[in-house]
């Protein structure tokens, strides 16, 4: 039995969530980045490059190394063709080197896999190095309209709260935020959505 550590959340409908996705989207208009460089591309190399950089870094932090990256290798094959060496001293200071190689190595397999572009489906995107579940959610939603949902921490929180009626997510299993996510997903502009 799931135990609630707050008594202000309450397990929602489904009629809620449209609602709910409603109310979201109405916050979204009036708080939300609207100018981040990444909401406003299709390129899915530019959207990988935003989604690997912002794992575990603040926004800010990222701005100028995202247009740095991009303007030094403005597509997934003029990355596979430097070093690995020079991916991660253009990412120096950014933190959690790994993430460099990793995005060097997915440019290099999609080089060789894909003809110097990704792909546009989860299931081909997590074939390739360093990409999980969430990145190839995000990269599928943001660059190719795929209907999925990317749903990081903040976001299975506000769902688990909201949806779920309990506190955190931990206390829901991953199928039951996954479930809560998609119900709340519109049939039509995901990408949208999911800015």
């Amino acid at each position: 039995m799931r135990k609630s550590t707050s008594t202000t959340t309450t397990k929602s409908s489904p009629g809620d969530s449209s609602r709910f996705r409603d109310a979201l989207r109405g916050w979204y208009e009036v708080h939300g980045r609207h100018g981040l460089p990444w909401r406003l591309t299709r390129d899915p190399y530019a959207v990988l490059v935003s989604e690997v950089m912002l794992q575990q870094t603040q926004v800010e932090r990222v701005l100028p190394y995202y247009d740095r990256w991009l303007r030094r290798w403005p597509t997934l094959a003029d990355l596979a063709a430097d070093s690995p060496a020079e991916a991660i001293r253009e990412w120096a200071g950014l933190g959690y080197n790994r993430r460099a190689l990793y995005l060097h190595r997915t440019a290099q397999a999609a080089l060789e896999r894909q003809g110097g572009l990704l792909p546009g489906s989860e299931d081909e995107l997590l074939a390739l190095p360093g990409i999980g579940p969430y990145t190839a959610r995000a990269v599928a939603c943001f660059a190719f309209e795929q209907p999925t949902t990317p749903a990081d921490t903040n976001i299975a929180r506000v769902i688990a709260r909201t949806q779920l009626g309990v506190y955190s997510q931990k206390e829901a299993t991953a199928g039951e935020v996954d479930c809560a996510v998609r119900a709340i997903l519109p049939l039509y502009a995901p990408r949208d959505h999911n800015l």
